[in-house]
């Protein structure tokens, strides 16, 4: 008896396994769905694939956590033919949570799906030029260093500030992880710089620090309207430099003045010039014309500059100001050596310079660069990083100014040109 009921019972569940309906395989991919620095809600998408030889039904899906919710999924339940799939679109953003997957499957009837949504960071910036309490020229730098977790530095935004003109600038970053911009037009004196970098989540960062700006400015970046020309002076957008004698005639003369003010006794001028390309002749002359007294923008041209006037320069009006030099033709009424020179003068006197120095060919088809920094009554002067003169010079000064070039020559030629000029006014207490 106890034979025939073992016998019976394993009979009747060899014929429950044959008649009942037959359930498949489920799998569900991916197994975990990581959204990482989300910013937003975004969708991801979970499939569910029958992989056996029969249908198998989906009978709920549900989630258990936070920051996570099924946005769609098809009407449960749902029965999945063999080699078919069905999708589950669930949208996150920052949470921890799990999707349950619960089947018919006999093989394991609930499954999950892990769902992390982790929040953006914020990303980092840092002054690395200027510094807190640096004194800035214009035309300097503004450089930040910027990271982001979740970013490249190339899709970062950063914008610069000041407390006194406002938005400066916006500048993607670089490869290098930085963001530059050039700080050129502004206002003088104290001011308080921010560079705010954002990233594509729309979270961003600040740093501030404080810097004196030095006032001045830089040609190049004014508009041509601020140079009053005259004579045979032009300036040639296509190379961006002023001409102020050409070669195509002798007896030239020119006079190009920026008419942005500045002051004669706290001031760093530096420019590069080109004295050559003719037969060689005559100079120029960087002037700060003291417009309180100024009566043109040129004097006497030849031997003269277009800057001096009266005495051996006749009957012109000179520039009054202070006056530099460089004299590339040797005039024996006027200059005390054959090689060119440079000097330092006041009021257009050609013949009473202040100070003297002999200098190398000028004359060589180069470009070079010059530098004078007057802080009264010191005068510095140099070419091409060479210091020519240096010493107190005893003199009137103190002036609104405007800085412009004069340049001539008489039977012979020579291109004059001017380029990259910038003009600084030390207004700021320079770093001990």
């Amino acid at each position: 008896m106890r034979r025939s009921i073992g016998f019976i019972v394993l009979m009747g569940c060899s014929d429950y396994q044959v008649t009942a309906e037959e359930t498949g395989t489920l799998q569900v991919s991916p197994s975990s769905v990581v959204l990482e620095g989300a910013c937003s809600y975004e969708e991801r998408t979970v499939t569910l694939q029958s992989i056996g030889e029969h249908a198998v039904t989906v009978e709920s899906l549900d989630i258990d956590g936070d920051g996570w919710v099924v946005l769609s999924a098809p009407t449960l339940p749902v029965s999945i033919e063999p080699g078919n799939a069905a999708e589950v679109i669930v949208l996150g953003n920052q949470g921890d949570a799990t999707l349950v997957v619960t089947s018919d499957d006999p093989e394991g009837g609930v499954k999950s799906v892990s769902l992390l949504g982790t929040a953006n960071d914020p990303p980092t910036i840092v002054w690395t030029s200027p510094t807190d309490d640096d004194v800035v020229e214009p035309g300097a730098a503004l450089v930040v260093a910027i990271e982001d977790t979740q970013d490249a530095a190339e899709d970062l935004v950063v914008a610069w500030s000041s407390n006194l003109d406002g938005a400066l600038s916006i500048a993607y970053g670089d490869a290098e992880g930085q963001a530059t911009t050039t700080w050129d037009d502004a206002t003088g004196g104290e001011h308080t710089l921010v560079a705010t970098v954002t990233d594509t989540c729309g979270a961003s960062a600040s740093a501030e620090i404080e810097v004196c700006r030095q006032a001045g400015y830089l040609s190049d970046n004014l508009d041509l309207s601020t140079w009053a020309m005259g004579g045979h002076a032009t300036y040639d957008s296509d190379n961006g430099w002023v001409e102020l004698t050409n070669v195509s005639d002798t007896f030239q003369a020119g006079s190009a003045f920026q008419t942005t003010s500045t002051t004669g006794d706290q001031v760093k001028l530096a420019f590069s010039f080109y004295v050559s390309g003719g037969t060689g002749a005559d100079g120029f002359a960087i002037t700060a014309l003291d417009t309180d007294r100024a009566t043109s923008y040129m004097a006497q041209s030849g031997g003269c500059l277009g800057y001096g006037g009266g005495g051996v320069c006749g009957d012109h009006d000179p520039l009054y100001g202070w006056n530099v030099e460089v004299d590339t033709y040797f005039s024996a009424d006027l200059d005390p050596t054959e090689e060119d020179h440079l000097s330092f003068h006041f009021d257009g006197d050609v013949a009473g310079y202040e100070a003297f120095a002999e200098l190398p060919d000028m004359e060589d088809d180069s470009w070079h660069e010059m530098v004078i920094e007057v802080v009264a009554p010191r005068v510095t002067i140099s070419i091409d990083d060479v210091t020519y003169i240096d010493e107190d010079i005893d003199g009137y000064f103190s002036f609104p100014a405007e800085v412009g070039f004069t340049a001539a020559t008489g039977g012979e030629t020579n291109y004059h040109l001017i380029d990259s000029l910038s003009v600084i006014e030390d207004i700021c207490d320079q770093p001990e």
